[in-house]
């Protein structure tokens, strides 16, 4: 594959996603802790299906086959930490085992140690990397498990109760959280996948993994512009020294011959994979690895996939040339890097990327963390983050302001009306205050000359809203005014404070933010008021107030 191009695919878990690890038992379903190559092209696979209307006859299309069986390379989905992906930390890697007074232990690279100090365990798990500094920060993925009870037949639904104690337990990934995974192929095939899946905005809504189509798998997926692959993990030329390279498994591979039992030595399957496509002159030196299982369930069949064997992903070893390598050599790494070796290379099988060299030191997600200034990716994650929940601190001040009014009772249409004049000045543009003052300003005066002087100067709109008190000034002032909103530092309140205190504003401070990011007006502005709105019209109608509604 020459001339690859990486999509990258962002996805936010919107509810708990089930992704079920190979397991014989009915009791307990546990999950796996990130979203396939196979998973990932189904998702693209369905939408493509029906945005062209293809049915059950997809496998007849020419350019089906060719997007889903030959060009494209759909890569796990990995957790992201610290705004990157992580990766499966290389099984020749160690940690110092625990000593008091060491806050964080300090780790070797077998495959980079001529002799491994004494002391150390295993590291293993996922983890970001970052090469500026040789970064190692752990990746951690949250769980829930919630008890469910079988109940398939219409009468034991209505009776709420299994008659044969049917009971079973669903390990699940919370929701909210965030995974990358991409599609690496030629440019044009990329775009033509896109274009017919009818993908606007940049963003495509999905439902991932078992149980998907009741409480859960409820995903957005977020596709940022193409880049060139080779950007991340094919560092071949700075990453030689004696003829020699390190590479890494990203994604588990299967071997050519299919193994359902014991497999031959991890060198052995690693060799015979990349000779063909390297050449003679090339073999490997060390090897860490260790075998996977792959197991996949089918949904159109209703059934599991035969178990596989191959070696894990976080698999690393030494690829040795004797002599020197010439420039097709590294053209020849480059192109098996991104297309894998083994077989189901289409669901991601077999991607290979450089492991560089450098020192590694491990670190943690919290103050030890220093965030290079110029890592724009990182800053806009945590800007991110954190703005989603300061949106939901505003939610928590216009449920507090609202249970404080009084005199709402007959007022349930009014603040419909407001609603809806907020809803206008939302879709007018980004300055939404500014919108809704000039819809408000429209609202003071009646239009009819006949009405009497004395009465023209007020609509009964306008009454309403000066009577109206909302966080200790009158909703007229907020919204016509230059009162401090109720949601900004000027009213005395802080999202900062209520979010985290000092350790938010230790975290912007780290990341480069300020409180000028996060802007009073516009999207905050729209949010507040929304609830404040619809918080008083439950209210003016006597339905209880929920916090989230």
């Amino acid at each position: 594959m020459k001339n690859v191009k990486k999509q990258r695919v962002v996805i936010d878990t919107l509810s708990p996603l089930i992704l079920t690890r190979m397991s014989n038992s009915t009791v307990m379903t546990d999950t796996k802790v990130t979203i396939s190559g196979t998973i990932l092209r189904g998702v693209f696979a369905d939408r493509y299906i029906a945005c062209r209307h293809l049915g059950k006859d997809a496998h007849k299309d020419p350019a089906f086959r060719r997007l889903f069986f030959g060009g494209l390379r759909f890569v796990d989905a990995n957790p992201v930490t610290c705004g990157m992906r992580a990766i499966a930390l290389p099984f020749s890697l160690q940690k110092e085992k625990a000593k008091s007074g060491t806050k964080m232990p300090d780790i070797q690279d077998l495959l980079k140690t001529p002799k491994p100090k004494l002391g150390y365990k295993s590291l293993r798990g996922y983890a970001a990397l970052s090469e500026g500094d040789g970064c190692i920060v752990p990746a951690s993925v949250r769980t829930s498990i919630a008890l469910h009870m079988s109940r398939s037949g219409a009468g034991e639904r209505l009776v709420g109760s299994s008659r044969d104690g049917g009971i079973f337990n669903y390990e699940s990934i919370d929701a909210g959280q965030q995974f990358e995974g991409a599609i690496l192929g030629a440019e044009e095939d990329i775009a033509e996948l896109l274009a017919a899946c009818q993908i606007t905005g940049g963003k495509l809504h999905a439902r991932i993994g078992r149980s998907r189509f009741t409480q859960y798998g409820d995903a957005e997926i977020t596709l940022p512009p193409r880049e060139d692959a080779e950007a991340d993990g094919f560092d071949i030329e700075g990453n030689l020294e004696d003829g020699t390279i390190f590479l890494r498994l990203d994604t588990a591979f299967l071997p050519q011959t299919e193994a359902h039992g014991a497999l031959p030595d991890a060198d052995v399957l690693l060799q015979a994979a990349i000779a063909p496509q390297m050449g003679a002159g090339f073999s490997l030196g060390r090897v860490y690895a260790a075998a996977a299982e792959v197991e996949n369930f089918v949904s159109i069949w209703g059934m599991k996939q035969p178990r596989e064997y191959g070696l894990a992903a976080g698999t690393v070893f030494e690829l040795k040339k004797d002599g020197v390598w010439t420039d097709e050599d590294k053209a020849n790494l480059a192109a098996l890097c991104t297309d894998g070796i083994g077989r189901r290379r289409t669901e991601g099988f077999g991607q290979l990327r450089v492991w560089p060299r450098q020192s590694l030191v491990l670190t943690t997600t919290d103050e030890e963390w220093i965030v290079p200034e110029k890592d724009a990716k990182i800053r806009a994650q945590v800007q991110r983050i954190l703005d989603r929940k300061r949106m939901e601190q505003l939610c928590i001040y216009a449920y507090e302001d609202v249970a404080a009014m009084h005199g709402l009772a007959g007022k349930t249409h009014f603040f419909a009306r407001l609603l809806t004049l907020l809803e206008q000045a939302n879709r007018a543009g980004t300055d939404v205050r500014a919108q809704f003052r000039a819809l408000m300003n429209k609202q003071e005066h009646h239009d009819d000359g006949q009405i009497r002087a004395r009465d023209r100067s007020e609509t009964p709109f306008v009454r309403s809203l000066r009577a109206i008190d909302l966080g200790g000034t009158s909703l007229y002032e907020l919204l016509t005014g230059n009162a401090p909103l109720p949601y900004t530092t000027g009213s005395g309140r802080s999202w900062m404070e209520a979010v985290g205190g000092k350790e938010t504003q230790n975290l912007m401070e780290t990341v480069g933010l300020t409180a000028a990011d996060f802007p009073e007006d516009g999207a905050a502005f729209y949010v507040y008021f929304q609830q404040a709105f619809r918080y008083a019209r439950k209210k003016a109608a006597g339905v209880q107030m929920r916090r989230d509604a």
